[in-house]
């Protein structure tokens, strides 16, 4: 049963700002801090921990979602009551107030705005802590919830779906992926002063940023152990070579290391450049059997690694920045003697950098 009349009361009020007191260090446990006085990057500080990791974006948000997320039953997670985010732009096929990738994850009908047919839309009762596929309120727990706030819920009886749990009002917000992930963190975030997020250590957990170049130079603009595959393209001699290499950043004894060593090589060739090759007599044949042939003889460089100690993160940021917009310039120095082979050019302006086997 429903009740008839609701009352809204409105408070309005400013975000404080915390800095590093005890009991700001403890406000913060579970949260995402937001650090106001440098340009808003975000921080996810796990519950019980004295550490914090950089979310450069959705990518990265994706992977620690996955990282520190914590397993429950369906059973369990039904005792955390559902919240509702109203300005994410995500489709609502039916108009119930509930977004479709929310509706899968609570099991209620995306193309019916009444599930359980009750007079009741899905999103109102939702909003009103009533159960959308049954009568009654939902069966939450407070002291359960209590529990697991400010952690990342995996939903293993499902597909793994994932929820925040947030601290500030004790209810779950589904993630479904990078993108919504961070901008549900960010918007629960804690606006903080840089002593408070200083206070809490850049964690050693690598982020794995897939091939999304701007999770990982960011990541490590911020000193955030990164890696990350960099997809880089060259039109040399009438091909388009296309490589990819692991590229990392981690922290060293004192100072910071950047690590790169190609996986993979590709030849191909642009319209244009196979209508060039065309108007010189080659056939497509001919032509498919040189990009062939050149990616059968180009070097197994895998097991070279490039190697830099840097001290200044942003240094190695502006050098990515140059090799994201496409702009290369590297030398190589072998020293006859002791055969160490240092690379200069935009290398130099990162640090010491060596390449070695591996």
């Amino acid at each position: 049963m429903r009740y008839t009349a609701v009352m809204f009361i409105t408070l309005l009020s400013f975000a404080p700002v915390f800095s590093a007191s005890a009991a700001a260090r403890s406000s913060a446990a579970g949260r995402i801090l937001l650090q106001t006085e440098s340009r808003g990057e975000a921080w996810y500080v796990p519950a019980a921990s004295t550490e914090r990791t950089y979310l450069a974006n959705g990518t990265a948000a994706y992977d620690v979602m996955r990282a520190y997320g914590l397993g429950m039953t369906n059973t369990d997670l039904k005792k955390i009551p559902a919240g509702l985010i109203s300005d994410l732009n995500v489709a609502d096929t039916d108009s119930d107030g509930l977004p479709d990738n929310l509706e899968e994850a609570l099991g209620t009908d995306m193309l019916k705005a009444d599930s359980d047919e009750d007079g009741y839309s899905d999103g109102d009762e939702v909003s009103a802590g009533y159960n959308p596929l049954g009568l009654g309120k939902s069966s939450t727990s407070a002291v359960f919830t209590k529990r697991f706030l400010g952690r990342i819920l995996l939903q293993v009886q499902g597909k793994g779906q994932a929820w925040f749990v947030n601290p500030a009002d004790g209810k779950r917000y589904y993630m479904s992926n990078g993108e919504a992930a961070y901008q549900i963190m960010k918007k629960f975030g804690l606006s903080a002063r840089n002593s408070l997020v200083k206070s809490f250590v850049i964690s050693n957990r690598t982020v794995s940023c897939g091939f999304d170049k701007e999770c990982f130079v960011r990541s490590a603009e911020n000193a955030q152990p990164a890696l990350v595959n960099w997809e880089s393209n060259v039109d040399m001699m009438g091909m388009f070579i296309t490589s990819v290499s692991e590229k990392t950043v981690s922290k060293g004894f004192s100072s910071y290391v950047f690590s790169e060593r190609t996986t993979q090589t590709r030849y191909s060739m642009t319209d244009a450049q196979r209508a060039e090759a065309r108007s010189k007599g080659l056939t497509d044949a001919l032509i498919d059997k040189q990009l062939s042939d050149a990616e059968a003889t180009t070097p197994d460089a895998s097991s070279l690694v490039t190697t830099c100690q840097y001290q200044d993160p942003l240094a190695l940021t502006k050098v990515l920045r140059k090799w994201e917009n496409g702009n290369f310039h590297v030398l190589a120095s072998v020293n006859v003697v002791t055969g160490k082979t240092t690379l200069k050019g935009d290398y130099e302006d990162i640090g010491e950098c060596v390449i070695a086997k591996e």
